[in-house]
């Protein structure tokens, strides 16, 4: 039996704050400026990654080191342009709770912005500076005594209170209360942080079964599950899915692509890995929405990633437009999608994005959070209506049966008219919050057309009160203008009728719904995770579906997967469960963004798409393209795509070309160099070139003017 002592000991070690990644921000914390400005401080470590790998620890092994010095030549490269970065004052330092030396040193640090927008993201590096640097030298300077530290927490807006913690002790913290000191943003290491934790097996509920199938030449695209060919379904499942493509209007190699992909998914006796190319102008957009609607169709646990917030947020959009479809009621069907990731980032309060916030995660668990409000929820409004309405059918009854005076009637309809106005509107909010929001696992398609059949008595029942009822005055004087008591009666059972069918329908919609067992936001999002079907997010946030409990997830599809450096895509490729990966992209097109030139030869930059496709794997080629005019495609198409891809009958059309800019340097192709342009630090994680920015904007004023 253990020891109270012990057991505290471990309850301490429980409670401790967790960093993720903590490996690779260790190595971070043991740079010095000197190393920090070394170009060559991995240059003797860094090693080709090669095409194939013998096991998967060889594989994830490759990848470390490289993952190392690209946080390296990142921090340099933002150390270069520090004039530009944001910075915060320091208004006060102190030890947290969770502040355990040697290691553990947690502070509170409490800053206000000066300059460069945008309160400090969780994942930033910041550095503690006793001035607002200028360039590399003050921070040469400052790092003598001041250390550099991680963002672990932040609460607030303009005045904030970030949780940090240290590379160094703090020495004197009430030096850095005197208002004299700064915070400067350096990078943000959320990205390279969760690669490292995937490289290193440190995910929640890995699985690798997928993983396996890249490490060399041997992979399976899924066209030879023995157990799903003999199937007695196979055909029907086959026919089902071409029905699913018909309103498309595809052609005949998207076509191919998708139903490979939805009869690939319909295994669950294999993994495998799918590559789809689409060339520019080919329609891989048209073609992934294609794809994703038949896999909500057929119920398929989807995610969908891609390397950036606006690729994902075009991705969704595409599917959520074509939800109503579906069924054919208005937002019904949207809880089997969901969108989540960083609201901000992604902007989707923003107007591009209005039709996205119904599958926002956050904004779906705030609204549905509504619903469990004890005054304006879902059970209080029920049954405060079902009450109501028996109320009032005994009013009713006795006017009919015991002929009650007119004037204690006309009262009763006064005060249930405003009470069940009052209640209908609520109710009314409710019901197509929970047709929006719950995954139609939970609301079926029967009780969808009980709410909206109850929401159309309300509002009938409602307006017919309102035609009985004379503002303040109530159904007395109404009733009164009358010419004889069997209009009056009239008027009375037609309110009768449509109280009793609003009431059974009401009985009904309480016999055949029952709200889930929602107690709090926490509950409510686990709900909403566990039973969606699409969900749709960053691949780096997809880290987060790692530490959720909830239902596997069959088949991950990743859209513009030739734009990914490989060891990123191994995020999602552990998710639980995981049975196929559909990677969609082009490997001729520009590959992802490395700032090490150390990494140039190291294939670090390479796609998963790119090897696999070296590798001999073979792709689905999108072969029609409907962008650009043949003079234009005639080069891409040669040098790259082995003339495979036919151009589209709409760019051979003669209206097609057409031209706006005059002179030989304008031709079909024109590459402009800017000799002058330098590549200067614009704030958070972008850069920008002001002088090919200028030149770029000359030629499309001049495309405007020439085209009106």
């Amino acid at each position: 039996m253990c020891s109270r002592k012990a057991m505290d000991k471990r309850t301490d070690r429980l409670k401790r704050v967790r960093v993720e990644g903590r490996g690779l921000l260790d190595s971070v914390f043991s740079w010095s400026i000197e190393d920090v400005l070394s170009k060559d401080l991995y240059k003797d470590q860094v090693e080709k990654i090669p095409d194939s790998f013998t096991s998967t620890a060889h594989y994830m092994k490759a990848f470390i080191v490289p993952l190392q010095e690209e946080t390296h030549a990142d921090l340099l490269s933002r150390a270069e342009s520090l004039a530009g970065a944001p910075t915060y004052r320091i208004l006060r330092v102190r030890k947290s709770k969770d502040h355990k030396p040697p290691k553990d040193l947690f502070y509170e640090i409490s800053m206000e912005q000066t300059s460069g927008g945008n309160v400090p993201w969780v994942g930033d590096l910041i550095a503690l500076t006793n001035m607002k640097l200028k360039g590399v030298d003050d921070l040469r300077e400052t790092q003598q005594t001041y250390p550099v530290a991680f963002v672990h927490a932040v609460k607030g807006v303009y005045c904030f209170t970030a949780s940090i913690l240290s590379s160094k002790p703090i020495e004197d913290e009430e030096e850095l209360n005197n208002g004299k000191h700064f915070a400067v943003h350096l990078t943000n290491l959320t990205t390279n942080l969760r690669i490292w934790r995937s490289l290193h097996l440190e995910l929640e509920g890995r699985n690798l079964n997928v993983i396996k199938k890249v490490l060399q030449n041997n992979f399976n695209d899924g066209g030879n599950c023995t157990i799903c060919s003999s199937s007695k379904n196979s055909d029907a499942a086959s026919a089902c899915s071409r029905d699913l493509l018909q309103s498309f209007n595809l052609n005949s190699s998207q076509e191919a692509a998708v139903l490979s992909c939805i009869d690939t998914a319909r295994c669950c006796h294999q993994y495998t890995v799918k590559v789809v190319q689409g060339p520019p102008g080919t329609g891989k957009t048209k073609t992934l929405g294609c794809l994703l609607h038949s896999l909500l169709r057929i119920k398929c646990r989807t995610l969908t990633c891609a390397p950036t917030n606006i690729a994902v947020l075009e991705a969704a959009a595409r599917v959520v437009r074509t939800v109503s479809d579906v069924v054919g009621y208005e937002t019904y069907g949207m809880g089997d999608i969901i969108v989540f990731g960083n609201r901000e980032r992604m902007k989707i309060d923003g107007s591009d994005h209005n039709d996205l916030l119904h599958v926002y995660l956050d904004n779906r668990v705030e609204e549905l959070e509504k619903c469990i409000d004890p005054s304006i929820g879902w059970k209080h409004t029920l049954h405060s209506l079902i009450s109501l309405l028996e109320e009032s059918e005994a009013q009713n009854h006795l006017y009919l049966q015991d002929n009650i005076g007119d004037e204690n009637l006309s009262t009763c309809e006064r005060l249930v008219w405003k009470r069940f106005s009052f209640s209908r509107k609520d109710l009314e909010s409710c019901i197509v919050t929970l047709y929006t929001h719950l995954p139609t696992a939970l609301i079926s398609l029967e009780v969808m057309k009980i709410m909206t059949r109850a929401l159309d008595l309300m509002r009938s029942l409602e307006n017919l009160m309102l035609s009985l009822s004379a503002a303040e005055e109530g159904l007395e004087q109404i009733l009164e203008e009358k010419e004889d008591e069997e209009r009056k009666l009239h008027y009375r059972i037609k309110l009768r009728n449509e109280k009793r069918e609003c009431l059974d329908t009401l009985l009904l919609l309480s016999q055949k719904f029952q709200l889930p067992k929602f107690t709090d936001k926490n509950t409510i999002e686990k709900i909403c995770l566990s039973n969606a079907c699409l969900y749709f997010c960053t691949v780096s946030t997809s880290a987060k579906l790692h530490a959720i409990r909830m239902a596997p997830l069959h088949c991950l599809v990743i859209d513009e997967a030739a734009q990914l450096k490989e060891c990123e895509s191994t995020i999602p490729l552990q998710l639980s469960g995981l049975h196929h990966a559909i990677l969609i992209g082009d490997e001729q097109q520009l590959p992802a963004t490395v700032n090490s030139q150390i990494l140039g030869e190291a294939e670090f930059g390479r796609s998963l798409v790119e090897r696999l496709v070296k590798l001999g794997c073979k792709s689905h080629l999108l072969n029609i393209q409907y962008r650009m005019h043949p003079s234009i495609s005639l080069f891409p198409n040669t040098e790259f795509y082995g003339r495979q891809v036919l151009d589209g009958p709409n760019v051979k059309e003669t209206g097609y070309s057409r031209r706006f800019l005059q002179g030989d340097m304008f031709d079909s192709y024109s590459f402009i160099n800017i000799a002058d342009g330098k590549e200067e630090f614009a704030g958070q994680q972008s850069f920008k070139n002001s002088v090919e920015a200028a030149a770029v904007a000359d030629i499309v004023r001049r495309l405007i003017e020439g085209s009106i």
